[in-house]
């Protein structure tokens, strides 16, 4: 072997232990998933519990298609957390660094989903339950009102009816912030998103 291809000789080498030692870890959080109540559970069926409990300890239930609207935004969330069954693209983690380095962070939150599903499952119910209470109080009359009082839907836009619309959209940019929400990594996505829409809007 000449000199000059020592260096592709040893790169090969180390590109090919990375990629055994992510599979090695795909496979052990993979086993963990599996034995977690995530195998059974996915993020349809979280977020029916998260809203059937909201609107049980509700003092007034909004209109129906508002209850719709809440569960898709809230399941939307929860599917960016990934928590479902996944299948690795080997190809393109094999050939593409930063999308390596990306599904190792992933795979560490992961972990810790079906590690300690219990308490994460806890502090996310928390966070949005929170949510829920902000929206709930700040929603006016009429979405609270029978259907057949508005044939037609809420014609105006939601924020036009509150009296602090301020105060809601602030709640909802926090909703991925907080010290167990942020030390647990949960989130993520939702994160990066915010800040690319405000960086795109600025």
């Amino acid at each position: 072997m000449g000199w000059n291809n020592l260096q592709n000789w040893l790169s090969g080498g180390t590109k090919n232990t990375e990629q055994a030692q992510l599979r090695q870890r795909w496979a052990e959080v993979d086993a963990l998933w599996r034995r977690s109540p995530l195998a059974e559970r996915d993020s349809s069926f979280i977020v029916m519990d998260f809203v059937s409990e909201q609107l049980r300890r509700a003092e007034r239930i909004p209109a129906f298609p508002l209850v719709v609207t809440l569960c898709e935004v809230s399941d939307e969330i929860l599917r960016q957390e990934q928590i479902g069954d996944i299948s690795p693209v080997w190809p393109v983690l094999d050939n593409d660094i930063a999308e390596a380095v990306h599904f190792r962070k992933f795979l560490a939150r992961r972990r810790r989903w079906a590690a300690d599903y219990n308490a994460t499952l806890g502090i996310v119910q928390k966070r949005f339950f929170e949510l829920y209470d902000a929206i709930f109080a700040a929603l006016p009359e009429a979405c609270f009102e029978d259907e057949d009082k508005h044939p037609g839907g809420l014609e105006v836009p939601l924020l036009e009816f509150l009296d602090k619309p301020a105060e809601v959209i602030e709640q909802l940019y926090s909703f991925p912030y907080g010290d167990d929400i942020i030390r647990r990594e949960l989130f993520v996505p939702l994160r990066e998103q915010l800040v690319t829409n405000m960086v795109a809007a600025s």
